[in-house]
């Protein structure tokens, strides 16, 4: 097991403890910090954070770093400075105790998470990947210190806990480089940053808007209910998300370099091998998961309150909602570099902001025309989410040259499990009308540009 698998299921051990010392306000003040502090780096750093791997010697490549946290420390303390003047202004918007005197704060955690992926790229094409694995739990031990030490107090120690473990895992990634770090920040000079600023200034022009569409529609729900001061919703929200994406993180920890490797060796060899691999895992997936995920479909909120408190009996609501686009999810989770190992991250690119800028746009509109209501955004979010799973993993078998017949056994189990969320969740005729024109506009859509882009640009 990673680093990176340890250091998840560490908090959610702890999650029954903390869900009965903490509100799931302070939760979504939680969630909706650290959101909206990752889709700000992607502004303030440039994206440049991204390219540390790129160069080939590791002079270059802290200077890309020293380069992406110069330019965000310094866009991000004009941020942090603009929001404490500004205060005033946007305090009367957002009234959560928990959530508004962090909100100056948000550039801290931007900056520091920007230092910890850059670093961990670092760390990682140097192959000290026993250092990576530390910072990763120091992270979440941080985080869960503290919030078990404030606990007590009146303050939110789930955000609290949450900036202080991205300080501490980016810092601690920099002490272990700091010999050679320290000797590239003080003799570097400004006219080298701007030579490689203009090397790879592709990444602001095109990463920025990626990543920021893509962080956008993977946290639209959370990012929208706190907007609307719904900090409550946002917290059963984040902790059904937690569970429910652990195994797809875990599975592409384990899984995710062994098929880049293998996929590589397919694609100047090609055989039946790899495609028979495949199949076979998502077959015992299917036999692992489905129970599971139908049990959360049908009893979610049963299992919701008996873990985690009366309280939280919502969260397992919307847990049988969600759990469908994450289930599928975890057919994908490991294929996901077959785009950049057959050079289609163009397609990629397109597809996924086809289907996170629909996602944006539909939960914004349904919460505000049905503000009391958020499970009808809910269902459309995870209905749009479902779609774009399944159709990345028909287009993973396709550019892979695998057989699309044995694709369907998967798919059809993913489909008859989705079915079932209509037991719980469609409840009135209107909110299937307007699931549908969502669902429907977004697939016409995406079928018209697919169709013109695949004759001019044979994407596929």
């Amino acid at each position: 097991m990673t680093g990176r698998s340890i250091a998840l299921l560490v908090p959610i051990l702890f999650m029954p403890l903390l869900t009965r010392l903490y509100e799931p306000e302070m939760f979504g003040a939680a969630i909706t910090f650290v959101t909206v502090g990752i889709v700000i780096s992607y502004l303030l750093g440039g994206c440049y954070d991204v390219a540390v791997m790129l160069p080939k010697t590791s002079r270059q490549s802290l200077e890309v770093m020293i380069l992406a946290l110069g330019l965000s420390g310094l866009t991000g303390l004009a941020l942090s400075l603009t929001l404490f003047l500004t205060k005033p202004f946007w305090g009367n918007i957002i009234h959560d105790n928990y959530l508004q005197p962090w909100i100056p704060f948000i550039p801290v955690l931007s900056w520091f998470y920007i230092m910890f992926q850059g670093m961990s790229q670092y760390t990682s094409a140097k192959q000290k990947y026993i250092r990576l694995a530390s910072a990763n739990i120091l992270q979440q031990i941080s985080y869960l210190a503290l919030a078990l030490c404030l606990s007590f107090t009146r303050l939110n120690g789930i955000l609290i806990g949450r900036l202080l473990g991205h300080i501490a895992s980016g810092l601690i990634l920099i002490f272990y480089h700091w010999k050679n770090f320290s000797h590239v920040l003080f003799t570097t000079t400004r006219k080298r940053l701007f030579v490689l600023a203009r090397r790879y200034r592709e990444f602001p022009a095109y990463n920025i808007m990626f990543s920021t569409t893509g962080a956008l529609g993977r946290d639209a729900l959370i990012i929208a209910l706190a907007a609307l001061n719904n900090l409550q919703v946002a917290g059963f929200i984040a902790l059904a998300r937690t569970l429910l994406t652990a195994p797809s993180i875990i599975l592409n920890s384990s899984l995710g370099q062994v098929f880049y490797e293998e996929a590589k060796h397919h694609k100047t060899s090609p055989s039946q091998d790899l495609e028979n691999i495949i199949i076979k895992i998502m077959d015992a997936l299917a036999l692992v998961c489905t129970p599971l995920t139908i049990l959360i479909v049908l009893k979610g909120e049963f299992l919701f309150s008996f873990v985690f408190g009366e309280q939280w009996a919502d969260a397992g609501r919307y847990a049988s909602i969600l759990i469908i686009p994450f289930y599928i999810y975890l057919y994908i989770s490991w294929l996901g570099r077959s785009f950049v190992i057959m050079e289609k991250q163009k397609f990629l690119m397109f597809l996924q902001l086809v289907f996170d800028g629909t996602s944006i746009l539909s939960v914004f509109i349904l919460l505000i025309l049905y503000p009391e209501n958020v499970m009808i955004a809910v269902i459309s979010w995870a209905s749009l989410q479902s779609i774009f799973y399944m159709v990345f993993l028909t287009s993973v078998f396709k550019i892979m040259g695998f057989s699309l017949q044995k694709l369907l056994k998967p798919l059809m189990i993913a489909i008859f499990v989705g079915s079932l969320t209509a037991i719980p969740a469609i409840v009135t005729p209107h909110v299937i009308i307007l699931i549908a024109i969502t669902v429907v506009l977004t697939l016409a859509g995406s079928a018209l540009a697919f169709h013109k882009l695949f004759r001019q640009n044979k994407l596929i």
